[in-house]
């Protein structure tokens, strides 16, 4: 599934570049807390965007939940993990 870091512009969103979430690189290792008391985390959409080294205010995370469907377009903002 990609994965794409968008900058926003009014409402219109241009592909930025294409991101990785998983892997020990991936914003999602790195929030990922190893004890046993506590396995969970959680990112938000502001925290999600700023570990790319982007602004929040002017980017977002999109994802193309049906890349192999050519006519149909599936994009979803990631708002909060």
């Amino acid at each position: 599934m990609p994965f794409f870091l968008y900058r926003t512009e009014g409402l219109d969103f241009v592909q930025a570049r294409s991101i990785s979430l998983a892997g020990q690189d991936g914003p999602f290792c790195a929030r990922a807390i190893g004890s046993p008391e506590n396995p969970e985390w959680e990112l938000s959409e502001a925290e999600l965007v700023g570990s790319f080294g982007a602004e929040p205010e002017k980017n977002a995370v999109v994802i193309d939940l049906k890349p192999r469907i050519k006519d149909e377009v599936s994009l979803y903002r990631v708002r909060y993990v």
